[in-house]
């Protein structure tokens, strides 16, 4: 898989956690893209997951630790991603926690903005959101399309589902799944994982197909 490193407003002060992690201003924002893009229609799929850990902090790098790892094989090689569309690897909130805390919502609020407007820019009627855990399909759902009170069980069960990104007339398709870092605690996540990918290659293909049934779910989300 051919990445690099897309490093999005390097100089943000919208909140306090500019001031933390590795406090390089570079690291702020760090995401990475298919390099060269596949310019000939080929549909979109955006990974985001929840902020950098410590490792990406340090590197300015998302995704390159063990859950990276398993995101960029079960999930993204499972369904051979990288070959059929354009990858965009990217975060909710875009700087390191100290001692990966869990980011509070006035995080999400403040980053979340340049998530959308990267989506309002380049985002086409092929492009699709998936949301890895149950804070990031909370605070996306909420902040990018204006649907409060969601989680990653009713994320799950609008797998497939078109959402109208706020303050533009564009839609985007939206699925949520289990964290790599859940699936890495808990194995038996991986089977639902399985679930969810199949659907995502429908939508590749251009096969719009919903589950008859809700595909799993616990009652708290592990992420």
């Amino acid at each position: 898989m051919r990445l690099e490193v897309v490093t999005n407003h390097p100089e943000c002060e919208e909140c306090d956690l500019c001031n933390q992690g590795s406090g390089i201003p570079a690291h702020v924002g760090i995401g990475t893209r298919c390099t060269p893009p596949l310019t000939d229609g080929r549909p979109e799929l955006w990974y985001v997951g929840r902020n950098p850990g410590y490792n990406e902090d340090r590197e300015g790098n998302p995704f390159i630790g063990r859950s990276g790892q398993l995101l960029k094989g079960a999930y993204i090689r499972g369904i051979n991603a990288e070959d059929r569309c354009n990858l965009h690897l990217t975060n909710g909130v875009r700087c390191y926690t100290v001692k990966d805390e869990p980011p509070k919502a006035r995080h999400w609020k403040a980053c979340l903005r340049y998530l959308h407007s990267e989506l309002a820019a380049e985002a086409t009627d092929r492009t699709a959101l998936v949301l890895l855990g149950g804070d990031c399909t909370a605070h996306v759902y909420r902040y990018l399309f204006g649907k409060k009170g969601m989680n990653l069980t009713k994320g799950i069960n609008e797998n497939g589902g078109e959402h109208q990104l706020l303050e533009t007339d564009k839609l985007v398709t939206v699925f949520s799944t289990y964290h790599p870092s859940a699936v890495l605690r808990d194995p038996n996540y991986i089977n639902a994982v399985h679930d969810h990918n199949a659907l995502i290659s429908d939508w590749i293909d251009g096969i719009v197909s919903r589950p008859s049934e809700p595909i799993i779910v616990p009652t708290r989300s592990p992420l």
